[in-house]
């Protein structure tokens, strides 16, 4: 029996010798606790269906959209808001080792992910992405059954007044004073004018169809296409060059918008989970990224045998060195598939209770090369249909080869992966469903980034060249660059100049697609790596120097991790009770 569980099976034993009224009071904090996250959950899935598609967790009906109407967005606020507040009469202390409480710290997290929203008007101007997510649900739809393909024919059914919905929520927000910014809007008639021009084998109803051998299926799939999201997609483009792009914002921040400084602060707050004021967040980024090139530079000594190296003469012999590149996509996916068992067979020094199962790992299709990350992790579906799946741009030409290996990490074992599978595995009675529907991605993408780090603590990288590679890949430039944007007052063309002078790949100016995609997306979620990475650290920090030769590593990250991407302030709270448990 672990400690852990120890600790668990005491804190059973102390409630049963508590009086009747102590555990009367858990018992209706607990009660209550479920019956919000059951509400919550329900009405999201029903509001949301695409976030949830994401999760892997069931939908019992797949024909649904997700609401973007000012009568269905209104009424979802007020739900939210009813269960901000019956929630905030149940006090924290009631639930603590219990299972409810992690349920209250995650709903509490969605409700704060909802308020910013509402906070920003997002609907109004920031719009909802509906051409990468055409894509995402032609993968997602299930298709097996006749009654799937009926509900997919409904939904799909539903998408063209959809799209038109997303432009008249944006024409609102340019007659309320909201708009987005000019070269998001430029990039987004690009990416449309390239859909309406693709062949019909490259819509996403033709990857839906192909996906089973229904004749019928795909010719009902063919229809919408040409006869309601086309001419979608044609008039809502025609909007944005007509009718937005005169009035949408030239400067890349957000403040001078209604409630603009309120909006970037909540985006931030319930995006990282941490409540920092923007620009000491800016500091403490700069900071952190003057930090990581000195490492780099100690790194690239060691790898290159020089001891002394500049920045530049490190972007410079970086950039014409061969070992950096992949042989053909072959190469790719042997390198990542050994980086993925040898990070596998360390299990063992990284928690008490390593989990078992394979990760399917496989390049992205070749129609989202030009949106799709490096690399990213979906987790597997409960109805076994998708299995834990790791999908990398499997391209030679644009994957570098000394970012394979943390990327790899970082998506797998120890980082995604590892967190997602220790949360399954720890309770033998499953966690309420809204620990894994509310994205906490803060708390993620912070454990991903430390587990970059505790790689090289245990030894995972082959080589000083390779683990140079999660500083070169970091996503610090990004955070400080779009927070430079939003409070410095940086343009678009200045965050250029500084992600080009940080990353020294950037051989033709790629930068300036990346310093736009950051002004066309406030608080992208770039914040959330750094920011919650340090605060993984800075745990791990409190609990080493309170215990000393009593921290033990593989039961502290078994505990880090039996819950989930907890927000930060639970996570620091359950670390806290944690370290007084073991003086």
């Amino acid at each position: 029996m672990t400690k852990l569980r120890s600790a668990v099976v005491l804190g059973l034993l102390v409630i049963w010798k508590l009086p009747a009224h102590a555990t009367q009071t858990h018992s209706t904090a607990a009660d209550t606790v479920t019956r919000l996250a059951d509400g919550f959950v329900s009405e999201y899935k029903h509001r949301f269906p695409f976030t949830v598609m994401y999760t892997g967790l069931p939908l019992e009906v797949q024909s649904d959209i997700d609401i973007n109407t000012p009568r269905e967005l209104t009424r979802w606020r007020r739900f939210v808001r009813s269960t901000e507040e019956q929630l905030s009469h149940i006090p924290e202390a009631d639930l603590v080792g219990h299972a409810e409480w992690i349920t209250r710290a995650y709903l509490s997290q969605g409700i704060a992910q909802i308020r910013a929203g509402e906070t920003c008007r997002s609907e109004l101007w920031d719009p909802n992405g509906w051409l990468f997510r055409l894509r995402w649900i032609a993968d997602a739809q299930p298709v097996a059954t006749m009654k799937d393909r009926r509900e997919a024919i409904e939904r799909w059914r539903k998408l063209a007044a959809w799209i038109d919905q997303d432009a008249a929520n944006l024409a609102e927000g340019l007659r309320r004073g909201y708009s987005s910014y000019r070269d998001a809007v430029e990039g987004q008639i690009r990416q449309i004018d390239a859909l309406i021009a693709a062949p019909p084998e490259q819509w996403p109803t033709t990857t839906l169809a192909k996906r089973t051998n229904v004749p019928e299926f795909a010719s009902r799939l063919r229809d919408i296409a040409t006869r309601e999201l086309l001419p979608s997609a044609k008039r809502y483009r025609d909007f944005l060059q007509n009718d937005y792009l005169p009035r949408a914002r030239v400067t890349p921040s957000i403040i001078g918008q209604p409630q603009g400084m309120a909006c970037l602060r909540a985006r931030l707050a319930s995006s990282t989970t941490v409540d920092m004021d923007p620009k000491a967040m800016f500091d403490v980024l700069v900071a952190r990224r003057r930090a990581e090139r000195a490492r780099i530079l100690e790194l690239a000594r060691q790898a290159y045998g020089v001891t002394d190296l500049s920045w530049e003469e490190f972007s410079q012999r970086l950039r014409g060195d061969p070992q950096d590149a992949f042989r053909d996509a072959e190469d790719i996916r042997t390198t990542i598939e050994r980086v993925v068992e040898r990070a596998r067979a360390a299990l063992p020094k990284m928690v008490i209770t390593p989990p078992s199962g394979d990760i399917l790992i496989k390049p992205v299709p070749e129609y989202l090369l030009d949106s799709a990350p490096a690399g990213q992790f979906f987790p597997a579906s409960d109805d076994g249909s998708r299995p834990p799946t790791f999908a990398y741009r499997g391209v030679a030409a644009r994957f570098h080869r000394e970012v394979a290996e943390s990327l790899s990490m970082h998506e797998t074992i120890p980082g995604h992966y590892l967190q997602m599978a220790m949360l399954a595995q720890q309770h033998a009675t499953p966690l309420h469903p809204i620990t894994r529907l509310v994205l906490v991605e803060g708390s993620r993408e912070g454990w991903a980034t430390y587990a970059e780090g505790w790689a090289a603590e245990l030894g995972l990288y082959s080589s000083a060249f390779d683990e140079m590679g999660r500083f070169v890949n970091s996503v610090t430039p990004s955070a400080v660059a779009d927070l430079g944007m939003q409070i410095m007052g940086w343009s678009a063309e200045q965050a250029a100049t500084y992600l080009h002078e940080e990353s020294p790949f950037d051989k033709k100016g790629q930068v300036q697609d990346w310093a736009a995609n950051l002004a066309s997306s406030p608080v992208s979620g770039s914040e959330t790596y750094p920011i919650d990475g340090m605060q993984y650290e800075a745990a791990r920090a409190r609990a080493q120097d309170a215990l000393g030769s009593r921290f033990d590593s593989r039961e502290f990250h078994q505990m880090l991790l039996s819950d989930g991407a907890l927000p930060i302030p639970a996570l620091n709270a359950k670390v806290g009770r944690w370290i007084e448990a073991h003086r």
